[in-house]
């Protein structure tokens, strides 16, 4: 906790120094007052932060989820998110699997248009999946923990030691030991890999067509990473614009 006597001016710093720690996302010092106001809206009233504020401000940043959240609102260090209706898959889904496919790359698409830079989900699932009413075209994530932006992620694996590349796994976020150095390089895999390989494949098998882009995505052996990349946002541009 920072020491009470430090003003408003010195605290805010800390707060965006605090941010771009938890994210790694390096705003600068002009973007701390959009910052703010955006982590904690009745500044805009009262133009100056109480003691009480502060320490639930700085309970509250000093939790990851707060920050990568829609958060409707706070009470000391407890917060509350939108009310989502949670996704189970059921084998019958299979028929509904057009529109499932279409959530999940609507929920693809955001994680590569997260501010200036993507996110990465380490725990993918359908069970980390909800539904809100508010959004009819993709899902949104339950459970936010093994969510991290690229800069993050570059941290957390290039810190980690190695003997082997399978000390480079994370969950669903793979990288391999760099022998020279006995760390971690940067992931090898991506959101669309994993997206691919753990929930369409469940829906579709094996299946796929070039006229579904979607699919061929997953599939088509002639794109590499960046070209397949190039192509869903071809196609998210002008299908799922209004995610």
């Amino acid at each position: 906790m920072l020491d009470d006597r430090v003003s408003n001016e010195v605290y805010i710093d800390k707060i965006l120094e605090l941010t771009n720690y938890q994210l790694k996302l390096g705003w600068p010092d002009d973007y701390k007052r959009h910052l703010i106001e955006t982590l904690w809206p009745s500044l805009f009233r009262t133009s100056n932060l109480s003691m009480t504020d502060r320490h639930s401000l700085w309970s509250l940043v000093n939790q990851d989820e707060y920050l990568t959240f829609k958060v409707m609102g706070s009470c000391g260090h407890f917060y509350a998110v939108e009310y989502l209706v949670p996704f189970r898959m059921k084998s019958y889904y299979t028929n509904l699997k057009a529109k499932i496919l279409v959530h999940l790359m609507g929920t693809l698409k955001l994680f590569y248009e997260f501010l200036n830079e993507p996110l990465h989900w380490c725990d993918v699932k359908f069970d980390n999946f909800g539904l809100s009413a508010e959004y009819p075209k993709r899902f949104l994530i339950m459970d936010g923990d093994m969510v991290f932006t690229e800069s993050r992620m570059r941290h957390f694996l290039q810190s980690t030691k190695c003997t082997r590349d399978t000390d480079c796994h994370f969950f669903d976020c793979e990288a391999k030991c760099d022998y020279a150095t006995n760390h971690c390089t940067d992931r090898v895999n991506d959101n669309i890999d994993v997206f691919c390989k753990k929930l369409v494949t469940q829906l579709f098998g094996n299946f796929w067509t070039k006229s579904n882009r979607y699919l061929a995505a997953c599939h088509d052996e002639s794109m590499n990473a960046t070209e397949r990349l190039a192509d869903l946002r071809l196609v998210w541009s002008w299908s799922l614009s209004d995610v």
